[in-house]
């Protein structure tokens, strides 16, 4: 009786495709989308300072580039405060927070550009 290899932990498993008689996997692109270029984001980066100005400022302090979410290490950066603090500033509702559920089992809060903005507007008055 010949004894079955067994398959190391971690070692890559193949696999075969098998299609029906006959058929051939298509080559390339289709032909509709060889012809296209990648395109830029619809808003100009006026139109995000003009939408974001005290993050934008931030941002150039800072040297980071805006984008619409950042994680809570970098949010806390920008917010000049640990991330121990940002969690609890989210739990009392001075900031907004999100997370992404049915990514991760323990899924990662990040904060919107439209949160931070927020945050940093009512910090500029006084009532943060």
């Amino acid at each position: 009786m010949a004894a079955s290899k067994k398959q190391k932990v971690g070692e890559p498993q193949g696999y075969r495709l098998a299609l029906p008689a006959g058929a051939v996997l298509p080559s390339g692109l289709p032909a509709a989308l060889e012809g296209l270029e990648p395109t830029t984001p619809n808003e100009s980066p006026a139109g995000i300072s003009v939408e974001y100005p005290r993050l934008c400022r931030r941002l150039r302090d800072l040297g980071l580039r805006f984008q619409l979410a950042y994680n809570q290490p970098v949010a806390a950066r920008i917010v000049g405060k640990s991330e121990r603090t940002l969690r609890e500033w989210s739990r009392q509702g001075k900031i907004a927070c999100h997370h992404c559920s049915g990514i991760a089992s323990t899924p990662s809060p990040y904060y919107t550009a439209r949160s931070l903005e927020n945050y940093l507007l009512a910090s500029e008055r006084g009532k943060a």
